[in-house]
């Protein structure tokens, strides 16, 4: 092989491994824009495929935390923790009805919640304003059907990683969330799970940029429980 033949060979292999470098720094890059929410991802306009499927003729109760009652967490900006959850809800709320499933939205402590008979229950709350990054989902440590709250709390944790990309903060789960007042006051035949969707401080962006990343999530780990759970005949 002649020497021009040779550098020509050497120069696009060097070419080659140019493009290929700038590509995995764009795609790294892309990635991290996209998980702090820096960016908005394509996103379907409504709930997908067999999920909606799932979804249609269910009957879901959605709680947006700290609804009529206070602002939840206050950050030193004036962002509410109130806000963040109403509009996530209103959100997972839109994405059901299209789906075809009836929709309770409540507010913190509303008086529909007792007794309240729905396929499930979704409470939806933020976390604090500290720079910390993550999202929880815990069931009533008292479930009268533990199994099925278990169900539902794994679908929600892959739905919800999946769509916003957050780590799961399992460690900061409290009693707060395993003894939710609204566990105790529906019917024993309704799912309930509560979800922390975020930080108001590390997953700012997300969680006041890109609510319908966090509505998707919740509403395709509803969509999974209605797949996956099937009650034991009494």
């Amino acid at each position: 092989m002649s020497g021009r033949a040779a550098g020509s060979r050497n120069a696009s292999l060097g070419l080659v491994l140019l493009v290929l470098l700038l590509a995995l720094w764009y795609g790294a890059r892309y990635y991290q824009d996209l998980k702090s929410g820096r960016i908005s991802p394509v996103l379907p306009a409504r709930v997908p495929g067999a999920a909606a499927a799932a979804l249609r003729g269910r009957s879901v109760a959605l709680l947006a935390g700290h609804a009529g009652f206070d602002t939840g967490a206050l950050c030193p900006d004036g962002l509410s923790e109130v806000e963040v959850n109403r509009r996530i809800a209103e959100e997972a709320a839109r994405l059901l009805r299209d789906a075809g499933s009836r929709v309770l939205l409540l507010e913190e402590y509303d008086p529909r919640l007792d007794r309240l008979r729905a396929d499930a229950l979704v409470a939806i709350h933020a976390d604090s304003c500290i720079p910390r990054r993550g999202f929880k989902v815990a069931r009533w440590i008292e479930s009268p059907a533990p199994r099925r709250d278990d169900v539902l709390v794994r679908c929600l944790v892959e739905a919800y990683q999946a769509r916003t990309l957050l780590p799961q903060d399992p460690v900061t789960i409290t009693e707060d969330m395993t003894a939710y007042h609204a566990f105790r006051k529906v019917a024993p035949t309704t799912a309930a799970a509560i979800i922390e969707v975020g930080y108001l401080g590390g997953d700012r962006e997300l969680l006041t940029r890109n609510p319908r990343v966090c509505a998707l999530g919740i509403a395709e780990g509803l969509a999974c429980f209605f797949q996956q759970y099937r009650p034991t005949p009494p």
